[in-house]
C-alpha cells in the first residue's frame, strides 16, 4: 500500500533519547536538503511512512537528546513506496 517502514539501532547512551526522522526523494547529505517526517521527536527506534506518490525515496535518523542535541544524521538508507498490487499472469 505505499507504506515504506523505517528502522534503526538505538543511540547507544544512558540518557534518554528521542528521534527525528528525514525524508528526500534524491540522496542528501544534511538535514536542510530533506523534509523533516515527525514534529515530536519519537521514543521508539521506527517510523512508517506513507508518501503521497510512489516512488523511491531516501531517509535519515537524528538522534535528539532532552537539552535539545542533536546527533550527526544516520546513515542514508532508501526505499521504493508502491501502491500497485502483484498480479498473476
Amino acid at each position: 500500500n505505499g507504506e515504506v517502514r523505517v528502522s534503526w539501532t538505538n543511540s547507544p547512551t544512558n540518557q534518554e533519547i528521542r528521534y527525528i526522522v528525514y525524508r528526500s526523494s534524491s540522496s542528501f547529505e544534511t538535514t536542510a536538503q530533506a523534509t523533516r517526517l515527525n514534529q515530536t521527536p519519537l521514543s521508539q527506534n521506527s517510523y512508517v511512512d506513507l508518501p503521497a506518490n510512489d516512488g523511491r525515496y531516501f531517509y535519515r535518523a537524528v538522534a535528539v537528546s532532552l537539552a535539545d542535541r542533536a546527533s550527526t544524521p544516520s546513515a542514508l538508507v532508501n526505499a521504493i513506496s508502491d501502491r500497485t498490487a502483484p498480479q498473476a499472469s
